[in-house]
């Protein structure tokens, strides 16, 4: 059996014809980039790059690592660790990835394209692996309405690309664009690829633009395969916008505060899955902002996303709460692999109704942690009115949370007063540890204000 190497485009290509394994895609780094030296990684052998994101955490390390590649069929992953380690975590656990350890090498098989954490020293220096499935749809460079970055480090006029109607922004494998990505009142735009738009060489809150990639009053947007990268203040903000969907993206963060991941204000339709968010701020958070138009924040599907924060919460909803709305709102099928602050916080003010939430088939890794969700309509610095929201039909199904202390996890519900309640909460098929969590009565906090609370069908007594 013969290896074929092939160069195509910015990728370097190895077709393997042996039993088991796929096609690979790799990209070249620029000599700009700085390798990352913690970690040698190969695929079928084939040394890829290792990239690194800065860190605002010493306890996790002033850098980590990624590497990105594509594959069509299993591969076999060796990493080769720049210092001895006692065991290695592979995260999401629920892959049931089971590395192979010798000495400072780690062996494991992917099945098909997966976005995973390696973890050799707990949360430090970890090493972040997004296996993509192949590319489709590479756009014409000569197209008149594609812009299109190449394998290399680019920069562009004033740090910021705008974009209009019906372009196409290409990233190239190996393209680092070092400028904010901004669009108003435009439709029919994509932006795709696999290379990374970086942030990182602007200080916290002034960057060139106020968002690295901004989105405002936007329609049929299509986001799919990039990077993010180090983020000097919110990252991905669709507002007033809608039918916007984001596939595949990464988020690669945790450099300085206030660097939220996806932020949809004031819009609907939105659709976002299969993408990895890591950040020292929210995840997600879904919200109403001051100005504009007030509009709801509406028919928001949130799926199949790997989730990691450093210090915040991984969905925050309504914390700011300057829209008619917030309703219709589910995410599914997802996995939060680290957090520090409760990762489902609902607080809606300004009167406005936070309803319609499903919240299903989340497995949440919560050693060492407790609450997993807050509800509470409440007041805080970023609203007007100065007065509470609403919180009605709420539901939390199939979660599977790991623990190292069971009765430790717990809900907690609370209305502000009789206008502004939580209503209409369920609970159904909640496991700890993967067996049924037994008493979920004992894991739920309720407080004044709150009405028709039902665990697997069954309503609470009030």
């Amino acid at each position: 059996m013969k290896n074929v190497l092939m160069i195509v485009g910015w990728f370097v290509v190895l077709a393997i014809s042996a039993i088991g394994r796929g096609e690979i895609a790799i990209p070249q780094m620029p000599d700009e980039e700085t390798p990352s030296a913690h970690y040698n990684v190969f695929i079928n052998d084939r040394q890829i790059p290792v990239w690194t994101a800065k860190c605002n955490k010493l306890q996790l390390g002033v850098l980590y690592s990624f590497a990105y590649f594509d594959m069509d069929g299993p591969v076999e992953v060796r990493v080769e660790a720049a210092e001895p380690f006692n065991e290695v975590v592979i995260r999401p656990q629920d892959y049931d990835i089971q590395p192979r350890t010798a000495d400072t090498q780690i062996h494991f098989r992917l099945e098909q394209p997966r976005k995973i954490s390696v973890e050799p020293y707990g949360m430090k220096n970890v090493l972040l692996l997004f296996a993509n499935p192949p590319q489709t749809k590479i756009p014409d460079r000569s197209d008149k309405n594609v812009i299109f970055f190449g394998h290399g480090v680019h920069r562009v006029p004033g740090d910021v690309l705008q974009l209009k109607s019906g372009q196409t922004l290409y990233l190239a494998p190996g393209a680092v664009l070092k400028a904010a990505v901004f669009a108003a009142d435009a439709n029919d735009i994509t932006i795709t690829g696999r290379g990374i738009i970086d942030g990182s060489d602007w200080p916290w809150i002034k960057g060139p633009r106020g968002h690295l990639l901004g989105l405002e009053r936007c329609s049929n947007v299509s986001i799919d395969g990039i990077i993010l990268r180090g983020s000097y203040g919110w990252t991905l903000v669709p507002r007033e916008c809608e039918n916007v969907t984001v596939t595949n993206l990464k988020i690669v963060n945790d450099r300085v505060q206030n660097d939220d991941g996806i932020n949809p204000c004031n819009s609907r339709r939105i659709a976002v899955s299969d993408c990895f968010i890591r950040t020292d701020d929210d995840c997600m958070s879904i919200k109403g902002l001051r100005g504009g138009r007030r509009l709801p924040s509406e028919d928001i599907t949130i799926e199949n996303m790997v989730f990691w924060c450093s210090r915040a919460r991984i969905i925050l909803f309504a914390h700011e709460s300057q829209a008619e709305a917030m309703r219709r709102i589910r995410v599914v099928n997802s996995r939060i692999i680290h957090y520090t602050m409760t990762p489902f916080l609902m607080e809606p003010g300004e009167q406005m109704p936070l309803t319609d939430v499903v919240i299903d088939g989340i497995r949440i890794n919560a050693v060492g942690k407790g609450e997993i969700a807050r509800l509470r309509p409440t007041v805080n610095q970023y609203m007007v009115l100065q007065k509470p929201g609403r919180i009605e039909n709420i539901q939390f199904k199939n979660l599977d949370i790991t623990t190292d202390n069971p009765a430790s996890v717990f809900f907690h519900l609370e209305g502000a007063d009789p206008e502004h309640m939580v209503k209409q909460v369920s609970f159904e098929n909640i496991r700890i540890n993967g067996k049924s969590a037994g008493d979920v009565a004992a894991m739920l906090r309720i407080h004044p204000f709150v009405s028709g609370v039902s665990i697997d069908g069954t309503a609470l007594p009030e």
